[in-house]
């Protein structure tokens, strides 16, 4: 693909949208057009914005670059139409971000923003006509009047141009016609030929002397040594190779300071002539007119031209190598001059002689110098390495010089590699350290960076433990951002955390620490993900946050000030990463290690209390109070899990609370929290159509409140009657459940509350019960709230005596209380509630034998409580499971479950009869057959468990009593119903194997 203005202007743009939207994009062919110009559209207002950004200089000359490069595609393509992107595409509309420029316009921004570097550097991109319009034009524009000395400075850019398109061998202009049209639809018919072009540029330049004489020094010396140089461009450029090969940058690299460098081929360089024009074509009268004036001119600065060499674009050219050229063609540059013009050819050809034997000789002393300061640094290596006397001056010495390109040069870097015990003194590292943090915040050489870095983490291992903690806290706090080293230790830390162990040496510990030294954020982060992910690893980080403790509660200025380090990476690993469940166990069980306190041994058996890694107070403020509110329950995305975040906190009431440690509990306000709390759990009681979830939250919240208590106990904590009143007022809208849960949590806490919290029991009781004739939900649910309430209703159940309680209320009671999340001790509550009212005669329920064989009446007296709580709820289920969503018909049948397995394990296989275990089991047995064929076979497995629950009990029921258990064929007439063939076969081998 040719490199015209619009693929440039289009990569340029390229190279800031990667890096906006963190991804490579695809070539100009295969990307979405509306995709490309939206984030191209990004990509230039990021340039505008860079302009008045304060940057550094290179960073500056990069942003300018970028605008440079589009006002260029802009006033191309105004005038001329060379073939490039199709105006459909993206790069169409980019176009229209700009105002509709031309080129005048364009030339006067590069006047404007000081443009003329990347003036020059244009040319190699351009196509061969859009060249010679861009430089056609550039003549056109700075003859037009008023002249000042900016224009002037335009004119030596495009000899600079010339310069650096000789110098890559790239074609020019040639002498052909132009058939292309500009914009004014105005034909360029003339011929044209370099050698006139060339003229009438010498020629401009020399008609204004004036304005010459206003050009800074610097711009002045650079014209005149391009205007030095333009007889050369008669020569073939390999033999100008051959001679300053050595001297020029590498032009077979990508180029350092263009902005163009990414989509620059390598130029080869061919013996093939490449000539602008013949010899005889050399305008000598015009070149020797401009460089008289420029000599002239510089006459009054006498020795300004001493520079060893020029640079145009990346190409370093050597000053003696320009004289010599010059002096080798002068007869064939200079050959029929008219007489008038003879002096003023010595005169300037004495002067390129002067300068070049100047120059020799200046290279000469130069290239000595070189040698004996090479001998010089050699001499002071050696007398470092050897430590001789005034050893330690060098080492000073080098160390006030913080440029590393110096010692990477002179062999400092490797010397101190090799001999990092050479920098003993506590002065000497921090005299590095210093170097390394301004080094970081630069642009930096790859190559240096890994060295230095090595040499950092050579000289930190010799230090004692508290002494590399204080370093890299300096080094840390120190940084400006913490970034930029991260890509160049990223491997080290992989390849590092990677030999992590259960039972790490301390070798890898150390290294570890030096990766902390070098990137303490990012190698912290690391040590984060690495508890997330691996439990294994977890005690190992333990370990290492232990002996760091400044660094896990240091805070930085300008990247985290409001919070410690630790801290920040947590909260950051909680927002950003979506936690598995044992990724949240394994998170769980560091924060129960690293919020508590731990044994430092200083001497043998004596022992320092430390304080945690993770600091109590700001953990809850910052990663658990922001996230506990309600705010799930309206919404499908969280940034942490409220269930999550109530497990947290729990974790750190159940491991860091002892009566010598509790301040930063007293500190919080426990009432507002159960006021949050009490928000929380009016959602999991009113709201919430997730059932699984409100159920997994409520536990949540029933376990925190257990802890809280647990805590504030040993505390001492108290509360003042007037708290209990504020919160009974604030949650006065929530639902009575809640209400009698907050109220019971704080009654513990006040004098005489458990009389306080009695009377309001009393208060609701008389309510629920007032309400049985329309409905017993209220009191099933008053009932299996706790125990207290459990209690009370046992004690008062003969109240129900005289209400009449029929099938209908009591089936729909059930199926309102069963539709929502009840936690497993509240179903368990709910089966000895039914249990009682039976055995009191309160409800009367015909037991169905399924399935038997016979009915002996005495069996079913003795279960008849039993059986009938149990039937009850299962009729119950089976009703609402058609009218119920998945979700909440999972969560039944698995806390259905859970119940029965909590029934049938407190059968007493001793003290009962064998047959009335055998008539309860397979009654249960029937019973979970027919509720198991009633659900999707994606939920039958719970309840397919259970039922080879129960088949393990009727086995060991007649392992234990020694004789036949009885209902063989109920069971296998009860598995008729399982529809799954697997379970049913299953099903069958397992009772075969009982009987």
């Amino acid at each position: 693909m040719e490199y015209t203005p619009e693929i440039a202007v289009l990569q340029a743009s390229f190279e800031f949208a990667e890096k906006r939207i963190g991804c490579k994009l695809s070539t100009l062919q295969k990307i979405n057009v509306v995709k490309l110009s939206e984030v191209i559209e990004e990509a230039i207002k990021d340039i505008l914005i860079g302009l008045e950004e304060d940057l550094s200089e290179f960073d500056q000359k990069w942003w300018n670059s970028k605008l440079h490069c589009i006002f260029l595609y802009k006033a191309l393509e105004n005038e001329i139409n060379e073939p490039g992107c199709q105006r459909e595409t993206a790069l169409y509309k980019l176009c229209h971000l700009l105002p509709n420029i031309n080129l005048a316009v364009y030339f006067e921004a590069v006047k404007t923003f000081d443009w003329f570097e990347f003036f020059i550097e244009i040319p190699d991109f351009l196509g061969e006509a859009e060249r010679k319009v861009l430089c056609i034009k550039a003549l056109e524009h700075v003859q037009e009047t008023p002249v000042n000395h900016q224009d002037l400075q335009l004119a030596s850019s495009v000899i600079g141009q010339f310069i650096l398109v000789w110098l890559k061998k790239t074609p020019f202009i040639h002498s052909r016609k132009s058939t292309k049209v500009d914009t004014n639809a105005t034909q360029l018919s003339e011929e044209i030929k370099f050698n006139e072009f060339l003229s009438v540029l010498l020629d401009y330049l020399s008609s204004h002397g004036d304005q010459i004489k206003l050009m800074d020094l610097k711009i002045l010396k650079q014209c005149m040594y391009r205007v030095l140089t333009i007889p050369i461009l008669t020569t073939d450029p390999q033999l100008f190779f051959n001679e300053i090969s050595r001297d020029l940058l590498d032009s077979y690299k990508a180029r350092n300071r263009s902005f163009f460098a990414p989509y620059v081929p390598n130029h080869s360089i061919t013996s093939q002539k490449n000539a602008f024009f013949e010899v005889n074509d050399f305008p000598c009268s015009s070149w020797l007119n401009c460089v008289n004036l420029l000599l002239n001119i510089l006459n009054d600065v006498d020795g300004v031209l001493n520079d060893p060499s020029i640079f145009v674009g990346d190409f370093k050219i050597p000053t003696k190598i320009i004289a010599a050229n010059l002096l080798s063609i002068r007869d064939q540059i200079c050959g029929n001059l008219p007489e008038n013009l003879l002096q003023q050819r010595d005169d300037i050809f004495n002067f390129i002689g002067k300068l070049f034997r100047e120059q020799k000789l200046a290279s000469e002393i130069i290239g000595k110098q070189k040698n004996e300061e090479e001998t010089l640094v050699q001499s002071c290596i050696k007398r470092i390495k050897a430590k001789q006397p005034g050893f330690e001056a060098d080492i000073e010495k080098i160390l006030s010089n913080s440029d590393l390109q110096v010692w990477l040069n002179e062999g400092y870097l490797d010397m101190f590699i090799n001999n990092s015990c050479l920098l003993y003194k506590e002065r000497y590292q921090y005299r590095l350290y210093q170097i390394y943090s301004v080094w970081i915040r630069q642009k930096h050489n790859s190559e240096i960076q890994t060295k230095f870095s090595q040499l950092i983490c050579l000289v930190f291992r010799n230090l004692p433990l508290l002494l590399q903690e204080k370093f890299i806290l300096y080094v840390y706090l120190q940084s400006e951002s913490t970034s930029s080293v991260s890509l160049y230790i990223d491997t080290d830390i992989t390849s590092t955390f990677n030999r992590f162990t259960s039972q790490s040496t301390k070798q890898i510990l150390q290294e570890v620490s030096c990766l902390m030294l070098v990137d303490l954020k990012s190698t912290m982060k690391r040590l984060v993900d690495t508890v997330i992910s691996n439990p294994a690893q977890i005690n190992t980080v333990l370990q290492i946050l232990q002996s760091i403790p400044k660094l896990c509660q240091c805070r930085h200025i300008n990247i985290h000030p409001d919070t410690s380090l630790l801290v920040t990476l947590l909260q950051d690993a909680l927002l950003t990463t979506e936690l598995t469940k044992d990724q949240e166990k394994n998170l769980l069980k560091f924060i129960s290690s690293a919020v508590q306190e731990y044994k430092y041994e200083i001497m043998e058996d004596q022992f320092i209390c430390e304080q945690p890694p993770v600091n109590l107070g700001e953990f809850i403020n910052t990663c658990i109070l922001p996230y506990m509110n309600s705010d799930e329950f309206n919404s499908c995305v969280s940034t942490i899990s409220l269930n999550f975040t109530l497990k947290l906190f729990t974790t750190v009431l159940d491991k860091s609370v002892n009566k010598s440690r509790c301040d930063w509990l007293l500190e919080l306000n426990h009432v507002v929290i159960l006021s949050m709390i009490g928000e929380i759990y009016n959602g999991c009681v009113d709201g919430m159509e997730d059932h699984r979830k409100r159920m997994l939250i409520r536990q949540s919240v029933n376990k925190f409140l257990a802890s809280l208590k647990t805590a504030l106990r040993t505390c001492g904590y108290c509360v003042e009657l007037s708290s209990m009143s504020w919160l009974m007022k604030d949650i006065e809208d929530v639902n009575w459940i809640v209400k009698i849960i907050l109220h019971k949590f704080l009654s513990d806490f006040i004098t005489d509350g458990n009389n306080l919290h009695k009377k309001l029991l009393e208060e609701l009781m008389e309510s629920v019960f007032a309400q049985s004739d329309e409905s017993l939900a209220p009191l099933f649910q008053f009932c299996i709230l706790n125990e207290g309430t459990s209690a009370l209703i046992h004690q008062h159940l003969d109240q129900l005596s005289s209400h009449n309680i029929t099938s209908e209320l009591l089936i729909t009671s059930l199926s309102t209380l069963l539709s929502s999340s009840l936690v497993s001790s509240e179903w368990m509550r709910l089966y000895q509630l039914l249990y009682t009212m039976i055995q009191k005669n309160i409800l009367t329920v015909p037991i169905r034998l399924i399935y038997l064989d016979k009915i002996i009446p005495t069996h079913i007296q003795d279960n008849v409580c039993l059986l009938g709580a149990i039937q009850l709820i299962n009729d119950v289920i089976l009703m609402i499971i058609p009218v119920l969503p998945d979700g909440i018909i999972q969560h039944i049948i698995s806390s259905y479950t859970t119940l029965i397995q909590m029934v049938t394990k407190q059968m007493d296989l001793r003290k009962t009869q064998p047959q009335i275990i055998s008539l309860a089991l397979v009654q249960i047995f029937s019973y979970g057959t027919v509720t198991m064929a009633s659900v999707a076979i994606e939920i039958q497995d719970v309840m397919f468990v259970c039922l080879l629950d129960i088949l393990g009990k009727m086995k060991e029921l007649k392992l234990r009593s020694g004789v036949d258990v009885l209902y063989v064929n109920s069971f296998k007439l009860a598995i008729n119903s399982v529809s799954d063939t697997d379970m049913k076969k299953t099903l069958v081998n397992k009772i075969n194997s009982v009987y």
